[in-house]
């Protein structure tokens, strides 16, 4: 039993769930009329206009949890689009893999030079994300460093990743590796703030009881 509850224990503190929010530094677009936003996708809006997805705007709520021990980031939730005319909210989920860490302090921040993968959905409605690198081989990427020259908040990190979309058409598939619908028009990515979510107070009481008991059981042996 104590192994077992040990074992949890070092799970819990292998993995940071952030509450995803949106960047304040993205550039202005004129519809919708605003900046702040979680993802940028260009690629969809079909014309001049910019389409973005919102992580905070009426009711959306979005998270990523990283886990350490098995270098993956997933981001999960509801975000808000703003080309959309009707039912604005869309559910994301997209695993970034083979995360590297990058030395804190704060812990928690990472890069990865590997495509991630995901979608969008409303109803029988599907966008499908894949990760793209940029110049320098980055994907994706969790740390301090403020991407853009606004927004700084305290005790937050930025999330940057470049992603390519796709619809399902006629004459278009959207195989992750391979399909013909893939597109990168303008500008797509993900730009969000990020701030840890505490875990509960029964939850370090928890982890710190078991660390007692197993310097308990040293001592005894």
């Amino acid at each position: 039993m104590l192994v077992a509850a040990v074992s949890v224990s070092a799970a819990a503190a292998s993995t940071i769930t952030y509450s995803l929010l949106d960047h304040p530094g993205g550039a202005k677009a004129v519809n919708p009329p605003f900046a702040d936003y979680g993802i940028r996708a260009d690629s969809l809006a079909g014309g001049p206009d910019s389409d973005f997805f919102s992580f905070e705007r009426n009711s959306a709520s979005a998270k990523l949890v990283y886990d350490m021990a098995a270098n993956t980031a997933t981001i999960s939730g509801t975000v808000w689009r703003g080309l959309d005319p009707l039912n604005h909210l869309w559910a994301l989920n997209f695993v970034v893999t083979n995360t590297l860490p990058v030395v804190g302090p704060p812990d928690g921040q990472f890069t990865s030079m590997t495509i991630g993968t995901g979608s969008l959905v409303k109803g029988a409605e599907t966008i499908f994300l894949r990760g793209k690198a940029r110049g320098n081989g980055d994907t994706f990427l969790l740390t301090d460093q403020n991407p853009k020259s606004t927004g700084d908040l305290l005790g937050a990190l930025y999330g940057e990743g470049w992603i390519e979309t796709c619809i399902v058409g006629a004459n278009s598939t959207c195989a992750f590796n391979g399909g013909t619908g893939w597109t990168h028009a303008g500008t797509n990515d993900f730009l969000f703030r990020a701030t840890v979510v505490p875990l509960p107070a029964a939850g370090w009481m928890l982890i710190a009881g078991l660390g007692g008991l197993v310097a308990m059981k040293r001592r005894k042996s």
